[in-house]
């Protein structure tokens, strides 16, 4: 005999205190199991609008400086720190963003064959080198000064992805031998996963659904627990680097816990293993048929 809750959450609905990317859902009622028991939790859907932007000032991917020096005698002239505007970029809009930002001074060119761009300076009087640069990936050049000079200079390969994946970990106990390295450690082993959904983000157009719907009731995202009670549950969004996604909108998400009895479930993985042989038998004969007719 089973039971089945249903947990339709809404993390707008959160204290006061908490995070869209870090809360609590207490439950009115404790589920509390016995040893004979053990509960089962599903994700069947969940929701989120790809609001997050791929630069900005949250993930710290969106700043450079420049170095102004004399041309001659190489003294430091002055420092001009520059900040790319939050917002969800492309290589071309990136590139009439850093030209706006850097007018009179160094002008950015697009090479779409090899996905790169061209830094030249505009102003041979100055020597100008950026350096302090923590949007590497974006622009194609490595966190070391550079002198930009009159003869173009070449990035490497453009990456506007800061990341793709949009995982939920909860602090519940799978009794599924799951394990990640999302978070890496010093000795590079696999930890104990909590990882309760993980879906692409990566699809989705800015500002439309990422979203998941278990229609087909796959197993995917379908775990066994060791908890004997449950009365709350702590969600956290995180992306596939490990690092919390800070900026991510209200979500929805719909669970459903299944209170079952053990000896229920050798039972079930009993006539499933037999559905699973009956269905080998079936396939081999199948062949065994097609194979008579084709001597005829």
């Amino acid at each position: 005999m089973s039971h089945t809750y249903n947990l339709y959450i809404n993390s707008k609905n959160r204290g006061i205190s908490e995070k869209t990317y870090d809360f609590n859902i207490r439950l009115q009622n404790q589920i509390t199991i016995n040893k004979n028991q053990y509960i089962n939790i599903d994700v069947c859907s969940f929701y989120m609008i790809n609001s997050m932007y791929n630069i900005s000032s949250i993930i710290g991917n969106n700043t450079f400086d420049i170095e102004v020096r004399n041309v001659t005698t190489n003294a430091l002239i002055s420092t001009i720190y520059k900040t790319i505007p939050d917002g969800n970029y492309n290589v071309s809009t990136l590139k009439n963003m850093l030209n706006s930002l850097l007018l009179n001074i160094i002008e950015i060119s697009y090479n779409s064959a090899q996905n790169t761009y061209n830094f030249k300076k505009l102003d041979a009087g100055f020597k100008y080198i950026l350096k302090n640069i923590n949007c590497t990936k974006l622009i194609g050049l490595a966190n070391t000064p550079i002198e930009i000079t009159t003869i173009p200079i070449t990035s490497t390969y453009l990456n506007m992805v800061d990341y793709q994946q949009i995982i939920i970990k909860t602090d519940l106990e799978y009794m599924n031998l799951n394990q990640d390295n999302i978070t890496s450690d010093n000795d590079n082993n696999l930890n104990v996963s909590q990882i309760l959904l993980f879906v692409n983000k990566q699809d989705v157009e800015p500002f439309k659904s990422i979203q998941y719907r278990n229609e087909d009731g796959g197993d995917t995202f379908s775990y066994n627990l060791i908890n004997q009670n449950i009365n709350k549950i702590n969600f956290k969004v995180l992306n596939e680097n490990g690092k919390i996604i800070k900026d991510c909108p209200d979500w929805l998400i719909h669970l459903k816990l299944t209170i079952s009895d053990k000896h229920q479930s050798t039972y079930y993985e009993l006539m499933n293993q037999m559905i699973s042989k009956l269905s080998d038998i079936h396939y081999v004969l199948l062949n065994m048929l097609f194979q008579k007719k084709s001597l005829y």
